[in-house]
């Protein structure tokens, strides 16, 4: 059974299509000589007392590591606390790490915490300064003997119109050497729609994309699904709202007939914008080195039904519905609603 919300159209936002065509190289991480090596047992600013962790890079697809930028990076726009880099690694042993603090033209990036548990876990890596260039700038990690780097794009000036946190949903990913970003305005035929797919297991899908045809010249649609949700039937408002409780997720691996036969988690499907299907779990489903974090969840009901606004960041491998054809997609948010009728 698939529903879709009656008051779909009247809730769902309208989207201006903002597509950047901005050709670039963009690693996440490959092999280079770091310029302040940063390895497993660094040991600044902590208790002599503290266990240093042991942790390895995770990699993804060519790339020595898997990473997930936040925030939007322009010249001369100072940084906030939503600038940072999340570095997926492998923990062998828990403890304290630390990324001391590197500058690049005018960005800073350093980080610290614990691992409380061993398996794959993230460090944060917080932004302070103000990018003071255009261009594409490494920062070094250097873990395990492995030397890498996470890269932040700094984009002319007026790039990104900060979205309006109160009414504006979105989605950002960069697919390949291609930047996509898609924000609500009101104003034309792309909307922000939410579907359940099931009985009383179900998966839960919010999606954005153009509501109908004729579609918008070179227009693309995003949707994120998480399943399954067990006794979706009789679940509160609140149960639902805590099946998105923010913290990291794993993808499904399909196979493409059933996404879920493999274990519960999220899949993504993307249509281009010459219509060509890709999806997370498509060819292989490989998501070795993949990320998807839910970074907040907030209530955004209408008088018909219940919704949550769920902001999502990720990084994951996409592979061509038809051909299995894979290809990176890095850099990405979405903030968009999932609907409970």
């Amino acid at each position: 059974m698939h529903k879709i919300s009656p008051y779909k159209i009247m809730k769902g936002f309208f989207f201006a299509l903002f597509i950047f065509n901005l050709t670039f190289s963009f690693s996440s991480c490959s092999k280079t000589t770091p310029a302040s090596p940063n390895n497993t047992d660094s040991s600044s600013n902590h208790s002599s007392n503290d266990t240093l962790a042991k942790y390895s890079l995770i990699p993804s697809m060519s790339d020595c590591s898997s990473t997930v930028a936040s925030g939007a990076t322009e010249i001369g726009r100072p940084f906030t606390s939503n600038n940072l880099f999340y570095i997926y690694v492998h923990v062998s042993r828990k403890g304290y790490w630390s990324y001391p603090k590197t500058t690049l033209a005018g960005m800073s990036f350093s980080g610290s915490g614990n691992f409380s548990d061993t398996g794959t876990q993230q460090m944060k890596l917080y932004g302070t300064g103000t990018p003071e260039k255009v261009g594409s700038f490494d920062f070094p990690l250097n873990v395990g003997g492995v030397n890498c780097f996470f890269r932040d794009i700094v984009w002319p000036a007026g790039t990104f119109p900060p979205p309006d946190s109160s009414t504006a949903l979105y989605y950002r990913i960069q697919v390949g050497t291609h930047l996509h970003y898609q924000e609500a305005t009101q104003l034309n035929g792309f909307i922000a729609g939410s579907s359940v797919n099931g009985t009383d297991d179900v998966s839960l899908t919010a999606d954005i994309g153009p509501d109908g045809p004729p579609y918008p010249t070179n227009s693309t649609s995003l949707s994120v699904t998480k399943g399954i949700m067990h006794n979706y039937l009789s679940s509160s408002n609140i149960q639902f709202k805590s099946y998105f409780s923010p913290g990291t997720y794993n993808f499904t691996t399909g196979p493409a007939y059933a996404p879920f036969q493999n274990g519960n988690g999220f899949h993504i499907e993307w249509t281009d914008s010459t219509g060509k299907i890709w999806t997370t779990y498509s060819g292989t489903g490989d998501q070795t080195g993949s990320a998807i974090e839910i970074i907040s969840v907030d209530d955004s009901p209408d008088p018909i039904n219940y919704y949550i606004r769920v902001k999502l960041r990720f990084t994951c491998k996409l592979y061509r519905e038809d051909t299995g054809e894979a290809q990176q997609l890095l850099n990405g948010e979405f903030d968009g609603l999932f609907g409970k009728f």
